[in-house]
């Protein structure tokens, strides 16, 4: 990754002032480290200086270059840096832009080897190109019993204790036709979160929640970025995908939750004030899980299923 060959991060930390500079080795050890967040912000917005305020030059170097590219990584985190790096370029935002590198260094971790590595793209027994066919063979694969006892937002587990099961499941996936791929990507991300039964106590699972929409940041992405990052940034996606639906204790996937749902006479009206005028406006996840429920059907580059994509945005309005 470009970054590991800088310079000039600085720290907002207690132990370094802000504004000091480090070495490269010190620069590399900051990697992954969430309180080095201020100062990756600092270094990036010097870069955004040193080059005119021209941001597609910063992303260019930071983002797409070098030999392990940052884009390879963006699903760290609970996948915030790939949903940042959606909204910084669906808003043609510097300041989001800038934000969104400085979270991918933060949190930067050994997930990007899944795709800069090819030794971990193998043939796997369960090919297939229908997704939630292969979500139900996960379902009932023993190999994960008993490996969270509840729902947790902590992935690590599921690769550091069931490698080996999780990459057949990830390799599974056929991409023959990318464009019906991620049509199937996009559907499969509202009928995890629309179509499993909630936590108790809350409406929708946060971690589900991070699976729409960071599938609609990898639809803004993929027209954006150059094409030799689009089959790796669906493939990402769905390595996440995977590991937080693990995490997430395999819920049984039903569609009838969503088709069987009482609308009372609600419409999409409904819903808009909900997301403005209401409560809910001021739960980020519940606006950011409306607007990709708005956006995707309407995007003319992926022929959706509109009928699911409208009765799921009805649903979200409770």
């Amino acid at each position: 990754m470009m970054l590991l060959q800088k310079s000039q991060v600085t720290t907002g930390g207690t132990s370094w002032a802000r504004g000091s500079a480090y070495s490269n080795a010190e620069g590399s050890t900051a990697l992954t480290r969430p309180r080095y967040q201020r100062a990756f912000v600092d270094f990036f917005e010097d870069q955004l200086v040193f080059r005119r305020y021209d941001v597609e030059m910063v992303l260019e170097e930071y983002l797409l270059g070098g030999k392990n590219p940052l884009i390879n990584g963006m699903i760290s985190g609970l996948a915030h840096p790939l949903i940042h790096l959606g909204y910084a370029y669906e808003l043609g935002s510097t300041t989001v832009a800038i934000e969104a590198l400085a979270l991918g260094a933060c949190f930067y971790s050994p997930l990007h080897k899944y795709i800069d590595e090819p030794s971990y793209a193998k043939p796997s027994p369960h090919r297939s190109a229908n997704l939630r066919g292969i979500l139900d063979k996960v379902r009932a694969d023993k190999r994960f019993d008993g490996l969270y006892a509840h729902r947790s937002g902590d992935i690590s587990k599921v690769f550091s204790e069931r490698e080996e099961a999780l990459l057949e499941y990830w390799n599974a996936w056929e991409l023959s036709d990318p464009q019906i791929a991620f049509r199937q990507s996009q559907e499969l991300a509202v009928t995890i979160l629309m179509g499993t039964e909630a936590p108790e106590n809350t409406k929708f699972d946060f971690c589900f929640v991070h699976i729409l929409t960071s599938s609609h940041a990898v639809r803004v992405l993929l027209p954006l970025v150059p094409a030799k990052f689009h089959i790796s940034l669906v493939r990402q996606w769905w390595l996440f995908t995977l590991s937080v639906y693990i995490a997430q204790t395999r819920p049984q996937i039903d569609p009838s939750i969503v088709e069987n749902y009482d609308l009372n006479g609600r419409d999409w009206k409904f819903v808009v004030h909900k997301a403005l005028d209401s409560s809910e406006s001021t739960d980020a996840h519940y606006v950011k899980g409306t607007i990709a429920h708005k956006i995707a059907p309407d995007d003319p580059l992926i022929p959706h299923s509109t009928a699911l994509y409208e009765r799921n945005r009805r649903d979200l309005g409770g």
